[in-house]
């Protein structure tokens, strides 16, 4: 926790009695009582790790693998801290907490970033605290940013990184940065602009692993670039890259991955064929559901027929580096004439310890709520997993690993409509999805 300062309260005490009484008239509010700051920030690069929760001193952030926290300010002073999370329904329940890693005595500074890189793994946790001194926007040159990377990669032992205009010839360049696996550079002053470009190799092979694309370098900004393990497409092949002042929960895409989509037909048709892009999935059964192919990236057109009959004409988005669903389910809006409608929903297959990934995709007219409760248990006094939920797919959430019931009820939750018990396996992924006709099926990941 952080360090009580009893004699400073002491005094604090003091000086408002006096001031109080009118008898210190060098007493000044606005400077005496002014605390000098420093600040934190958490990232996650651990990739088997659940969400973690940070304790440090007496505040409490939560950071979720591959992402970063905000920047949180710290009174200048020393700090106790564990990172930890928890095995029970109960969060925050003491007697359950996995410690992760703890520490005592880490130095806030005046003016400085902490940051804490969560590297390694949940068995062999390598957490390391950088400390960067603070410099106002205002007193760095123009046309520079000062930029600095980490990396943690299960895949490759070494990397390089190589920042360069657009298109420039790799060939050519020298890396700004040769890290091991568990390490992190000094700062590293950069031209900013934009149309830059971030590429990272294997330092052994040459081969490139990582490349952004055009992003832009904001003129005497200060960030961290951090190098985590990829679950997408080719994943033995690529890295992908966690900025620290990009959108919350974010990362940078890889725009040499490509984008894969299986469909599934949970439509009252018994059968359906599925063109996506200039992909094709051929003629897919009641309830089963493709192995997964590799489309197009960006919008691409939809189309579902039923023995040539069209049932559906839409768009669609293909995500580069990732691996998505696409699920068929019939459209009711019009009875006299038979149609489907879709959605795409993104998947996520990392293994993580003492959870299992969740997803939820409703693919019927009504809004519901979702329950997962302790088998046997109903509805009441309990709080919904997802409220008040329409046509769609939910993100991908982590659950505990142990049996559940899911209950559907309608959207005041006044009426079950549906359950299914599962025994939901730590490290496995798994997709439930309630149709147009008010069934509930399980599908597993890959």
């Amino acid at each position: 926790m952080q360090k009580k300062r009893v004699l400073f309260l002491t005094s604090i005490t003091v000086l408002l009695y006096l001031s109080g009484c009118g008898s210190d008239p060098g007493f000044n509010e606005d400077t005496d009582f002014v605390v000098d700051e420093g600040s934190a920030q958490f990232v996650n690069l651990m990739a088997d790790s659940p969400n973690l929760t940070i304790l440090h001193g007496l505040t409490r952030s939560s950071v979720q693998f591959p992402f970063t926290s905000p920047v949180e300010l710290r009174a200048a002073d020393d700090y106790d801290w564990k990172i930890i999370y928890f095995n029970t329904v109960e969060e925050f329940d003491s007697d359950n907490e996995i410690i992760v890693a703890e520490g005592e005595d880490q130095v806030v500074q005046k003016d400085a970033l902490s940051s804490f890189l969560i590297m390694g793994s949940l068995n062999e946790p390598n957490i390391q605290i950088v400390n960067h001194e603070g410099k106002l926007p205002s007193d760095r040159p123009d046309g520079e940013a000062m930029l600095w990377f980490a990396s943690n990669s299960s895949n490759f032992d070494m990397v390089s990184i190589f920042l360069s205009a657009l298109n420039e010839d790799l060939s050519s360049l020298t890396p700004l940065a040769t890290l091991n696996r568990g390490t992190f550079s000094d700062l590293i002053a950069v031209a900013s602009g934009t149309e830059r470009q971030l590429r990272i190799t294997e330092t052994a092979s040459g081969k490139l692993i990582f490349d952004s694309g055009s992003i832009e370098i904001p003129d005497k900004s200060n960030e961290l670039f951090a190098i985590v393990d990829d679950f997408g497409p080719n994943q033995e092949e690529h890295v992908n890259v966690i900025r620290t002042l990009s959108a919350s929960r974010s990362i940078i895409p890889d725009i040499n991955q490509p984008a894969f989509a299986r469909a599934g037909n949970f439509s009252d048709f018994e059968q359906v064929s599925v063109v996506l892009g200039d992909t094709g999935f051929g003629e897919i059964n009641f309830q089963d559901v493709s192995d997964y192919r590799e489309i197009m990236s960006g919008e691409i057109n939809l189309d579902i027929n039923d023995n040539e009959a069209s049932l559906e004409e839409s768009s669609q988005t293909g995500v580069k580096g990732n691996f998505q669903s696409l699920f068929v389910f019939s459209d009711k809006s019009d009875l006299d004439k038979p149609a489907t409608r879709s959605l795409s929903t993104l998947d996520d297959f990392r293994p993580v310890i003492d959870r299992a990934l969740f997803k939820f995709v409703n693919g019927s007219d009504q809004t519901l709520d979702l329950y997962a409760v302790e088998p046997g248990d109903d509805i009441k006094d309990q709080n919904p997993l997802l409220n008040d939920f329409g046509f769609g797919g939910s993100g991908t959430t982590e659950v505990l690993a142990r049996p559940a019931d899911l209950i559907v009820a309608n959207e005041d939750s006044s009426e079950t409509l549906t359950l299914l018990s599962l025994d939901f396996i730590a490290g496995k992924s798994y997709t439930v999805i309630y149709d147009s006709s008010g069934n509930l099926i399980l599908q597993l990941g890959q």
